[in-house]
């Protein structure tokens, strides 16, 4: 079939067929279904919004993140993206020239930064940078974007902080940083 394209302002969404085998139910059935996957390629720079970017060279190309199987034949079958490098004249920033719509990637994520055994030391390295950079003060409102679990918010708190907010695109991790006590919504940080 033939990719679908509709053209906006700063990228192109490309509907890419992909035919998928997906094991479900409790006795393992298998089955193959057709799943349109959208692909974005951007126009302008994503910093700037400049048109001067420059092809920069071809990396290959990889899988949408956060989608895994340990299943060769399945793994092989994944929806990837080419992996273009363009640089912007602009504003000399370097970025990827396609991607996946946040949404397809961050709608429900499986790492959770509360499984990094570093986390609570870095969120009391954070909390002590902007306390003697910014003077932040306890009862400051203090936001993390893509805060995840609330790993790093939870050390705010345990310090005594108690304006905290997470902002984080992942519904299923929000929730969890919710259910652990600290204040997140499930959405994306934009224009």
């Amino acid at each position: 079939p033939h990719n679908r394209r509709v053209h906006r302002r700063d990228y192109t969404v490309a509907a890419i067929p992909v035919r998928q085998t997906i094991i479900a139910g409790s006795r393992g059935f298998l089955y193959t279904v057709d799943i349109v996957h959208s692909m974005l390629t951007f126009r302008l720079c994503r910093v700037c919004g400049n048109n001067k970017l420059d092809f920069s060279g071809k990396l290959g190309s990889l899988p949408q993140i956060n989608r895994y199987s340990k299943r060769q034949d399945i793994a092989v079958r994944l929806p990837k993206l080419p992996v273009n490098l363009y640089f912007c004249e602009h504003c000399y920033h370097f970025q990827l020239g396609e991607s996946f719509p946040p949404r397809d990637t961050f709608h429900t994520y499986f790492y959770a930064t509360q499984y990094t055994l570093s986390i609570k030391k870095h969120g009391q390295q954070i909390i002590e940078w902007f306390r003697s950079k910014y003077g932040l003060q306890k009862k400051s409102f203090v936001v993390e974007l893509a805060s995840s679990d609330g790993a790093i918010l939870r050390s705010f708190v345990e310090a005594g902080y108690t304006h905290v907010l997470g902002i984080e695109p992942a519904v299923n991790i929000a929730r969890l940083a919710r259910t652990q006590g600290i204040p997140t919504e499930a959405r994306f940080f934009s224009r």
